[in-house]
């Protein structure tokens, strides 16, 4: 037999296994020297200390490619169950004290204990491989399990032999048995390595049970502190796996020396910003381990924290995680959790303070992990205001993420909000001032009741005086009573609080429903609909403002997913009914909800609501029984209902037309009759928006260009214009019925000839001085608005024919067409164009017969009279009427220019100034040639002394620029100055104009130094207000190629600069551009040493 010394043996096994066999022989066949092994050694195990046997089982370790899957369970088997006989037999030798078989079996012991754990690591070696290799298939993963199947049984085996605490005593020295035990438990960590089997859950059991059992009874912890630490460095794999063995031998064993020595371990680890698998390795480790052991490393968090300063945002982004999990973990335990409230406030506070970290993702990560207390049963009260005032704030971030992250951590708040033990969950902010204001009365009125108590008397040593008895007792009721009332005094305050901080929330969510985020986008439409349903003040405003989300790009997955989240938010709110509501009420319950949306509403709210509107229709939302109550609510005539309602109704009825037209057919007499009829004259903006519904027929081609001028609509048209009123809504009212006639009748130029001249004989006939004014105005609104309306019936006719043209041209190949068809086809599209521009230029305003032509020279008196002609209707109305001549004919316009222009500049009244402006940007496009020269009049009306002016005028801009109609020769830095305007519309304008025009090819970098020179020799720009304005627009000099030339610019100008006010404006704007130039940073600095000197 062959003397079996453990340590030679396995020292020259880790240097070299071959060298065990260097000398001998290898079977020729591998399966079969299996089967002799077993027959030799089955039967007796000592047989394995024969020479041949030691050498054919060294040679099929080295080979154990060879062997069949068969012959590997054969040799698995074999050397398990010798393993465990070894040391079965090992423990009743102790037992018996017998020192005659010791020897033996102690060597059995650390032979096959060697040739186990050789197996295991062989094992291990061919999974990898074969997990390498790329091979899949079915026979390839049945293949891998078995193996993995063989290593679990070993693994068993070698755990059964570990858990025995007298293994010591079964060798002859310390060192004999800490070797065996560091070869078992190094096999055990070696397996794990390989990533297949790390990630085998089975493995992974059986391979924790070896090392627990080696660190509780073999002496194995420092060989388990460094190994473990090699796995979190050098295997990713094994970040998690580390965690849940040191949960294990915490929670199994309350060892927590080897826990603690490798979290203080990593605590001094440094990772720079560029490390990625190794932080992101020990952050899941830590947020696996506080996962399943909170408090093991709620006890350690005192040496953890230094990683918050940690230069990997993967590392501090881990920290907050594993405090999430440790609250979490600790809270929802069900016992201690009151024993740890203090220090689960302290990891609070801690983790809030990384709100302010410099990474998104660790900002992000803070806001989820209250977010996560909040669903908590254990309430943290004492952080729920602080908790709401940072999620606030955080809506303002930069990064988007964080920005979504704090609307559901506000959505979170709202739902587990702790304000609704007394009145219930809702929280509107007037309600509970109510509230408020009857308990300080109820307080105030007791403090008065008890000036002896509160003076002190109640503390009189007690009496033996019954009446005395009574009193303290009456003073003790009644500071009982006032404490209660106290405390809901506090109650209703905080409430009060978390309502005022919402309504922050919600201003600031009503501008991030625009933000260019989509899934943003959602969730602040997602914390409106949860404000309304808590009845918050503020939800209607943002629910309001949602509808403007329904014009966000559908074209990708993103935008169409936005519409759809903005639809189902408006059909919970507005288009479907309440459970408890009968069916036969809930279709009128949504008209009422419906015709409740325009209320109020602004006209972009309404464009928007009538697009959403249509969403719905198109998708079937909205039913016929809806439309019918909408009908019956606009025809009621039996008792009052008001005006509101019924404007509201047919203003509903006219949206859902876009989708139907039909929709207005069917009710078309109620329309004429009511919008139209002697409602109609009464409230004329119930008139107007009946022509508007009128418009929708439009849609249907058999009625749009085919009603007669004796047709009923028609006809009410006409009469609803030729309607005499003083009230200014006229005005509306008569451009959308010429709007309707247009759109609907055969011959629309003939029928608003026949209402112009009917109007000019109302308002020139004899005794009508008194009223002209009025009627004048009427009259040149009248024939302004049919001017414009005439180009663009003019302009559709022209593509009518090109598009009968083109039915021609794809016809000639076929049968002859009709004569008409065939007119068309003899003439050329250059011919016909020719004829409308002759028509429009020269026959509509100069033509001998053109009624039109007989309203220019009177327009043009009116207007250049305005000392005659003062009524300030009159020159509204006069001065529109020019605007639209002017974009009729460039002969007039040319001819009129002049005029407008000093309208625009001399005229008292910011409506027409308003109205010039909007002029001027129309004709540009359409006779830019004229204009070119003309557009510092426009730019000067930046500075109007009306906001209201401004603002039109930087639209105005906004659009001829960004649509290239105007070309910027300077004239930016006015804009620019528009960024700090008070009027915050202006700015915000301002803002998206500069940002729409970093879009364009390099127009920021092309204009900064013209931009930056008007903003310097402005001396009314504040310092504040020019760095703003500077640092606003430098954030879009992005190319390095850019940044180079436009440091060398104002390095060049910085030593020209003849004052300290230029000299600084300069430095500060090169400070702000990322050059990489030093030359400049020291001329900067000797420039300031100047400065400071003089």
């Amino acid at each position: 037999m062959t003397e079996f010394i453990l340590n030679e043996v396995y020292t020259e096994y880790l240097e070299d296994a071959a060298q065990l066999v260097s000398r001998a022989n290898s079977p020729s066949d591998f399966n079969y020297a299996v089967n002799e092994l077993i027959e030799d050694v089955a039967v007796n195990s000592s047989q394995m200390f024969q020479p041949h046997n030691l050498t054919t089982t060294y040679q099929i370790l080295l080979n154990i490619n060879e062997l069949t899957s068969r012959s590997l369970g054969k040799l698995a088997d074999l050397l398990q169950t010798c393993f465990r006989g070894s040391c079965e037999a090992a423990l009743e030798a102790l037992e018996r004290s017998d020192s005659d078989i010791y020897t033996q079996v102690r060597s059995e012991v650390e032979l096959f204990g060697f040739l186990v754990q050789w197996l295991i690591s062989a094992l291990a070696h061919k999974v990898s491989t074969d997990d390498n290799s790329g091979g899949k298939g079915r026979k390839k993963d049945a293949e891998v399990e078995t193996l993995k199947r063989y290593i679990v049984g070993l693994m068993e085996a070698s755990a059964n032999i570990m858990d025995v605490q007298q293994l010591r005593a079964i060798f002859g020295t310390s060192q004999d048995h800490d070797t065996f035990s560091a070869m078992i438990c190094r096999a055990a960590y070696r397996a794990i390595e390989t990533e297949a089997l790390g990630k085998d859950g089975n493995v992974r059991d059986a391979t924790f049970d070896v090392i627990i059992a080696g660190i509780k009874f073999q002496n194995q912890a420092n060989m388990a502190h460094s190994m473990l630490l090699q796995h979190l460095n050098y295997y990713e794999h094994l970040s998690e796996p580390v965690a849940e063995l040191l949960a294990q031998l915490y929670k199994r064993e309350n060892e927590s020396t080897v826990s603690e020595a490798i979290i203080l371990e990593v605590s001094q680890m440094h990772f720079s910003n560029t490390d990625s698998k190794a932080p992101k390795a020990i952050a899941m480790f830590l947020v696996k381990l506080s996962q399943l052991a909170p408090k093991l490393v709620l006890k350690q968090m005192a040496v953890l924290r230094r990683l918050l300063e940690s230069d990997s945002y993967a590392i501090r982004n881990g920290i907050v995680d594993s405090c999430s999990q440790i609250v979490v973990g600790i809270s929802t335990s069900g016992e201690d959790s009151e024993h740890y409230r203090s220090q689960i406030e302290d990891v609070l506070e801690l983790v809030e303070e990384r709100i302010l970290d410099v990474s998104p993702y660790v900002r992000s990560r803070v806001l989820q992990l209250f977010s996560n207390v909040c669903d908590l049963e254990v309430r943290f009260n004492a952080h729920f205001q602080q908790t709401a005032n940072m999620a606030v704030e955080c809506l303002n971030d930069k990064s988007g993420l964080v920005r979504g992250r704090a609307a559901k951590l506000l959505q979170k708040l709202v739902t587990t909000h702790p304000f609704a033990a007394l009145h219930g969950a809702q929280l509107n902010m007037g309600v509970w001032k109510d509230r408020l204001a009857g308990i300080e009365v109820e307080i105030e009125d007791l403090e008065k009741s008890m000036p002896a108590e509160m003076n002190g008397a109640y503390l009189d040593p007690p009496s033996d005086d019954e009446g005395e008895k009574s009193a303290d007792a009456d003073v003790s009721e009644n500071l009982e009573k006032l404490k209660k009332l106290q405390l809901t005094q506090t109650y209703y305050k905080d409430a009060l609080k978390f309502m005022a901080v919402m309504k922050r929330a919600f201003d600031q969510a009503e501008v991030l429903l625009f933000s260019k985020v989509k899934t943003e986008v959602m969730e602040m439409m997602d914390m409106f609909v949860l404000a309304d349903a808590y009845n918050f003040e503020g939800a209607s405003s943002g629910i309001r403002k949602m509808l403007h989300v329904i014009w966000t790009k559908g074209n990708s997955d993103e935008g169409k997913e936005v519409q759809e989240r903005l639809l189902s938010a408006y059909s919970k709110l507005f288009f479907e009914a309440p459970m408890s509501i009968p069916d036969a009420e809930a279709s009128m319950f949504i008209a009422r909800n419906l015709i409740s949306l325009t209320y109020g509403a602004t006209l972009a709210e309404l464009a928007s609501l009538e697009r959403l509107l249509c969403v719905a229709m198109e998708k079937g939302i909205i039913n016929a029984l809806v439309v019918r109550k909408l009908w019956q609510t606009f025809g009621y005539t039996q008792g009052a209902i008001s005006r509101s309602q019924r404007r509201g109704a047919v203003i509903v009825l006219g949206m859902l037309a876009q989708a139907d037209a039909e929709i207005i057919n069917v009710g078309l007499e109620t329309l004429l009759t009511v919008g139209l009829g002697a409602f109609g004259q009464k409230d004329l903006v119930l008139a107007k928006y009946a022509c508007v519904a009128l418009q929708r027929l439009g849609g249907d081609p058999k009625l749009k260009g085919s009603m007669s001028s004796d047709s009923a609509v028609i006809l009410a048209l006409m009469s609803i214009v030729e309607f005499y009123t003083e009230d200014l809504e006229w005005f509306d009212v008569a451009a959308q019925s010429l709007n309707a006639i247009f759109i609907l009748a055969s011959s629309p130029e003939e029928i608003t000839s026949e209402i112009i001249r009917r109007k000019t004989i109302s308002t020139f006939s004899e005794g009508s001085s008194g009223l002209r004014d009025i009627k004048l105005s009427q009259l040149l609104v009248v024939v302004g608005h049919a001017a414009i309306k005439l180009i663009v019936y003019l302009e559709q006719k022209e593509l009518e024919f090109k598009r009968l043209k083109v039915m021609v041209e794809k016809a000639k190949s076929g049968e002859a067409g009709d004569d008409d068809m065939e007119q068309i086809g003899g003439t050329s599209e250059d011919d016909f164009s020719e004829i409308i521009t002759s028509v429009r230029e020269r026959e509509i305003l100069y033509g001998d017969n053109s009624l039109l032509a007989q309203f220019g020279p009177l327009v043009v008196e009116v207007c250049s009279n305005n000392l005659k002609y003062s009524s300030e209707t009159l020159q509204i109305a006069a001065s529109s009427c020019l605007s639209k001549l002017m974009c009729v004919s460039p002969l007039f316009c040319q001819q009129s220019l002049p005029l407008l222009i000093t309208i625009m500049e001399k005229s008292e009244n910011p409506i027409i100034r308003s109205n010039a402006v909007i002029a001027l940007g129309d004709m540009t496009i359409c006779f830019n040639h004229l204009l070119d020269e003309n557009t510092n009049y426009l730019y000067e009306r930046l500075h109007d002394s009306s906001p209201m002016v401004q603002r039109t005028t930087l639209m105005t801009l906004t659009f001829l620029i960004l649509a290239g109609q105007v070309k910027v020769k300077g004239q930016l830095g006015e804009m620019a100055k528009c960024l700090e305007n008070p009027d915050k519309r202006i700015s915000d304008l301002s803002r998206m104009f500069f940002t729409e025009l970093a879009t364009k090819d390099n127009a920021i970098y092309n204009g900064y130094i013209d931009i930056f020179s008007v903003l310097s020799a402005d001396e009314e720009l504040s310092d504040d207000q020019l760095k703003r304005v500077v640092r606003f627009l430098t954030s879009f000099v992005e190319k390095e190629r850019h940044v180079k030339q436009l440091s060398d610019k104002l390095f060049a100008r910085l030593g020209r600069c003849e004052t300290e006010k230029q000299w600084k404006d300069v430095s500060f704007a090169l400070g702000l551009l990322p050059h990489k130039n030093e030359s400049i940073q020291d001329v900067i600095a000797e420039g300031f040493k100047v400065v400071q000197k003089a």
